[in-house]
């Protein structure tokens, strides 16, 4: 038998002997960590070799919290205390043994580890070095750790909001993906920060350009929707044949510094890095017209002194800017939300949502007109994953009126132009019993009846054919059984969804219904590879979120959670997601589902966002009023590929 010893350890990181000091938040933030096992020799000669552990600690009010890998799985670590004035901290850690090569005294793995962490923080790191007691006479495994202070998000930011102000859009556009991809990595399990966000490009722009594209600014769409019009007439007259030259001049204008950035990086010997800019604002304004003519890309930047707004059509970017905080941003759009969650009088909510919709579309308001535009489809930063933005109010309608709304995030370019298949399939699942701490769904089973015709249960009314599981039978091996075979187009999950506002995902999870509190956890998910394969829609009706409490308004990184969901699931395998940005009520949401698919099964859809618009028009325009009021349509959100 192994020495026990060497599993039951106890860390002691080399500090001052320092007495313990009262919390406070000076040391407030995300913090990476480094944990350095050096090589080892056993009792029984055998060797632990080195190893190197990166994970992500959050502390918040001096308290810390860190973990790695699934909870319950080999590797899980978790790391818990508090940080005192005077940067002393007592940590307690407990996990699981992983791989036995890097185990002191090659333990089997999952075995249960827990041991003492004390450590001592200034404001941007710590350092220390570990001894794990042994008996007497032995040399004892030595570990190094290394905490530092993250502030990439902010510099981030920062540098994002002066490009733009710079006028190069495509330096802005490389900055705030890499951003996303780093929120999406910190979200899950053991990711560290992507190494990408050491090349961000510094390229300088040709002062003429930027005069030119300054002189230019405002009538941007007009010249786009303009060429796009006269470049498909044939024949053109003379006179048509000299203004399509002014305009190519213009648009050429505007993308001149965009291509030169482009050959610049390849030149250089960097392709990947072109790559990634051309899936984002590049990559859009090309596809734009195969997948939507009448969409536009609205891409927001949440500074620390400014808001910034960039507005991709098929033939240019157009940026914009409003003076304002991000901590007087925040402050408006959790009072907007807020509100409307509060069931607050609608003369109120649209006096709210109308001054949102001066800073968030103001900037940008008269491009957006000019071009007709029918679909908005949102890449949202920091508080703004929060905001409906279906309820933004222009003065005389709200928005969903206007425009059918989308989100999209780092994961949506992988299957934005895929074409959704002629008739759809659906796995319907659902939890309509009470559960600790979760209140019965009365009208799931209605919903899902009125979604999924499964007739093998004698089903009749369903839109569309499929299959459903409720209460006892949506167990997490019958949904993944159903979903290896690939059968459905559609999964439609009417249950209780909980995102953790701290961003742990092993704490963020959906509710299943056969058991007192079975759940699958979003970490769980991330770890089967294409969970979601061949999805066109996963819909997570009912859910509730559990954000915009004040602990999240107290965050760095606000609304992560939202936006990782719609990343994760993108990238196993679903091609757009539906949820819900706060707790839904269950009878109106059972209405406003089955109209979604019941208007997308029709012969006038056009595509998933225009349906869920139409479902979201039909409880604000119902003529008894019942459901009118924007709690009730405004909470949900079209993800992802939107035909």
């Amino acid at each position: 038998m192994k020495c026990a010893s060497l599993i039951s350890v106890l860390f002691a990181v080399s500090v001052l002997n320092t007495k313990a000091a009262p919390l406070v938040a000076t040391f407030d933030g995300a913090w990476s960590i480094t944990e350095i096992g050096h090589e080892y020799k056993n009792p029984d000669g055998s060797v632990t070799l080195s190893g190197v552990r990166h994970f992500r600690a959050t502390v918040k009010n001096g308290i810390l919290h860190a973990e790695s890998g699934v909870r319950g799985v080999a590797g899980w670590f978790e790391l818990n205390g508090t940080i005192s004035t005077n940067g002393m901290a007592d940590l307690r850690a407990n996990g699981l043994t992983g791989n036995p090569v890097y185990t002191p005294g090659h333990a089997p793995p999952s075995t249960p580890v827990e041991y003492e962490v004390t450590a001592h923080f200034d404001k941007l790191r710590a350092t220390g070095k570990s001894m794990i007691h042994v008996p007497r006479g032995r040399t004892p495994p030595v570990r190094t750790f290394t905490f530092v202070k993250d502030n990439v998000d902010d510099l981030c930011r920062q540098l994002a909001g002066e490009l733009i102000a710079q006028g190069r859009i495509a330096d802005s556009e490389q900055v705030l993906g890499l951003l996303k991809r780093k929120e999406y990595n910190d979200f899950l399990p053991g990711h560290t920060e992507d190494a990408a966000l050491a090349t961000i490009p510094q390229t300088a722009y040709d002062q003429k350009w930027q005069e030119r594209f300054s002189q230019i600014h405002d009538q941007l769409a007009v010249v786009g929707r303009e060429y796009s019009t006269l470049v498909k007439k044939d024949p053109r007259t003379d006179d048509e044949n000299k203004r399509l030259s002014v305009l190519e001049s213009d648009l050429a204008t505007a993308q001149q510094a965009l291509q030169q950035l482009y050959q610049e990086i390849a030149v250089a010997g960097s392709p990947k890095l072109v790559r990634d800019l051309q899936d984002s604002g590049q990559t859009l304004m090309q596809n734009l017209p195969g997948i939507e003519p009448g969409a536009v890309v609205i891409e927001t930047i949440v500074l620390k002194d400014k808001y910034r707004v960039i507005l991709t059509t098929p033939d240019v970017q157009v940026p914009g800017e409003y003076p304002i905080s991000r901590d007087a941003l925040r402050e408006k759009a959790f009072e907007f939300r807020d509100a409307i969650d509060g069931h607050r009088p609608e003369p109120e909510i649209k006096s709210l949502g109308n001054e949102l919709y001066q800073i968030l579309l103001g900037p940008i308001a008269k491009n957006i007109e000019s071009y007709q535009a029918k679909t908005l489809v949102w890449s949202l930063d920091d508080v703004l994953r929060y905001v409906p933005m279906a309820a933004l109010y222009d003065g005389d309608h709200y928005l969903t009126e206007k425009y059918a709304n989308v989100v999209i995030n780092l994961a949506s370019l992988i299957n934005l132009k895929d074409k959704p298949s002629s008739g759809w399939t659906g796995l319907g699942l659902g939890v309509s019993k009470a559960h600790p701490e979760w209140p019965a769904l009365p009208y799931v089973k209605e919903e899902l009846n009125g979604i999924i015709r499964d007739e093998e249960t004698g089903g009749t009314n369903g839109i569309l054919p499929g299959r459903i599981m409720l209460d006892e039978a949506f167990s997490e091996k019958n949904f993944r059984d159903a979903l290896l075979g690939q059968l459905y187009r559609v999964v439609h999950i009417a249950s209780h969804f909980k995102f953790d506002t701290d961003g742990n995902c092993n704490d963020s999870f959906l509710l299943l219904g056969n058991g007192k509190l079975t759940k699958l956890t979003i970490a769980q998910i991330a770890m089967v590879p294409n969970f979601f394969a061949g999805l066109e829609l996963l819909t997570l009706s009912a859910c509730r979120t559990a954000v915009g409490d004040q602990a999240s308004r107290l965050q760095d990184n606000q609304g992560v959670e939202v936006e990782s969901l719609g990343v994760l699931a993108q990238r196993k395998g679903a091609s757009a997601v539906i949820a819900s940005l706060w707790e839904v009520a269950d009878d109106s949401t059972s209405k406003l589902m089955q109209n979604f698919y019941r208007f997308h099964a029709s012969e006038t859809a056009t595509s998933k966002a225009e349906a869920l618009r139409q479902a979201q028009l039909e409880l604000l325009k119902n003529a008894d009023g019942k459901y009118s009021h924007p709690f009730y349509w405004a909470p949900f959100v079209m993800i992802g590929n939107w035909q």
